[in-house]
């Protein structure tokens, strides 16, 4: 493995084959994005402030005005949280019939390569 390559626990926490689960590279950084985006602010306990908050906004009135706010609570969480990834597009926020898809592209080391990813949250 290169010293490039990018490695740690995989998301959702799980025991495979008698050890810790683990993802590199692409998946690791699409697994930390989808958790960083489903985690509650404040539910962290010794980092109130990680997550994206989209929970607190899922009981709103679906509008442009609430799909806005939910794409700029999660780019300011994005910059935060994971600095090394690099959006190349808007966040696209979609409501349909009850689930929130948030699509993201973006650009990370190892590989600079563009890549998009999208996250359902119920």
């Amino acid at each position: 493995m290169s010293a490039d390559t990018l490695r740690g626990l995989s998301f959702p926490f799980r025991i495979e084959g008698g050890s810790v689960a683990a993802s590199s590279d692409d998946r690791k950084i699409a697994e930390d994005v989808a958790h960083l985006i489903s985690v509650r602010l404040g539910e962290r306990t010794m980092l109130r402030e990680y997550g994206g908050g989209v929970q607190a906004r899922r009981q709103q009135p679906n509008s442009p005005a609430l799909a806005a706010l939910v794409r700029h609570e999660l780019e300011v969480a994005l910059r935060a949280f994971m600095p090394d990834l690099r959006l190349t597009a808007p966040l696209a926020v979609v409501a349909i019939e009850g689930r929130l898809t948030v699509s993201i592209e973006y650009t990370a080391a190892p590989g600079d390569v563009i890549r998009r990813i999208e996250v359902q949250l119920p």
